[in-house]
């Protein structure tokens, strides 16, 4: 995945369209985990894992263009620990753009 795309958040908006592209933050200690996403008609899917756990996989698809959506991947009760890790798991060359990470923790 690519860094720094004008027009995002801080702009730190990351674009990838490689099958298997990810996208990698270590360390993280939380209790909720949200993507802060762009989705457009023609964009792909990203899986979300915190280590070995799959949170989910989401589609960055939409009808009309939407910048800063936030996703909701996942409330926990208590804190989990691990890398969290989100990988384009759609077809080569259908891009996804992940503006941020928001983790919140205990």
């Amino acid at each position: 995945m690519v860094p720094g795309v004008a027009g995002a958040y801080s702009q730190t908006e990351t674009v990838g369209s490689t099958l298997g592209a990810r996208l990698v933050l270590a360390g993280v200690n939380a209790r909720e985990v949200s993507l802060l996403v762009t989705r457009t008609p023609r964009w792909g899917r990203v899986r979300v894992r915190l280590g070995d756990v799959v949170l989910g996989t989401y589609s960055l698809r939409s009808p009309v263009k939407q910048t800063m959506r936030v996703i909701r991947v996942a409330q926990f009760p208590t804190i989990h620990s691990g890398t969290l890790s989100i990988r384009v798991v759609s077809a080569t060359g259908k891009r996804v753009r992940i503006d941020g990470v928001i983790v919140t923790g205990g």
